[in-house]
């Protein structure tokens, strides 16, 4: 995914297919906060803000979030995130993978 900001700019299938979304029509343009747990939207804003002002590429972020699919369901998702400057502007460049499942299985475990 890339956004600048807040605002989702390009998303590619897997992130689509994640979210359970078919269109990237539905998710550009967004507000990347709309899909992430309300408990932790202010950390990732500050983040984000943190991103934004930064003058060189190279640094880079990695969360563990909760986010809600288009079906409302709750997945966590490690994000790892680097800042890319595009003709003098900030984006963020976010790849993300899905990790509900390896929670589940440390849950059973226990």
């Amino acid at each position: 995914m890339l956004h600048k900001g807040e605002e989702i700019i390009s998303v590619n299938a897997r992130f689509l297919k994640m979210l359970q979304f078919e269109h990237e029509k539905e998710i550009v343009g967004r507000n990347i906060t709309e899909f992430i747990d309300k408990s932790q939207r202010q950390h990732i804003k500050n983040r984000i803000d943190q991103f934004m002002k930064l003058e060189d590429e190279g640094s880079f972020f990695i969360d563990e979030v909760k986010v809600k699919t288009n079906q409302n369901h709750q997945l966590s998702v490690q994000a790892t995130s680097i800042v890319i400057i595009i003709n003098g502007e900030n984006y963020i460049q976010t790849i993300t993978q899905d990790v509900t499942e390896n929670h589940r299985a440390k849950e059973t475990l226990q």
